[in-house]
């Protein structure tokens, strides 16, 4: 799914969200994951996800943050988004509720205490 000029979503075999850019896949290191893993701060509005579920990898918990912190950014960006490019908003809408039936999926019931 196409979410702006240089950057598009997509899922992978286990339904975790990643980005890709003109190049393909923006692959992520080890590094990278357990950068995101510790500079992760929930966001207002978003369902905190500081506690890593057992049945992901750093790589996978981090794909997920990473997206989170994607949209919690184009949240800033909601009105501008509505009133110049209401095709964008509806496409990240879409993101977040992919993103929200994974967090369901890994976090059940937790995410809601």
């Amino acid at each position: 799914m196409k979410i702006g000029v240089d950057m598009e979503v997509r899922e992978d075999k286990h339904s975790l969200l990643f980005m890709c850019n003109r190049k393909g896949l923006v692959r992520m290191t080890k590094k990278e994951a357990d950068k995101i893993i510790k500079s992760y701060i929930p966001h207002k509005g978003f369902f905190d996800l500081s506690k890593q579920p057992k049945g992901l990898s750093n790589i996978e918990y981090a794909k997920i943050l990473d997206t989170q912190n994607f949209l919690a950014r184009m949240n800033k960006d909601k009105d501008y988004l509505l009133e110049f490019n209401p095709v964008q908003w509806d496409r990240l809408k879409e993101v977040s509720t992919k993103l929200q039936r994974i967090i369901f999926d890994y976090w059940g019931d937790s995410i809601f205490n």
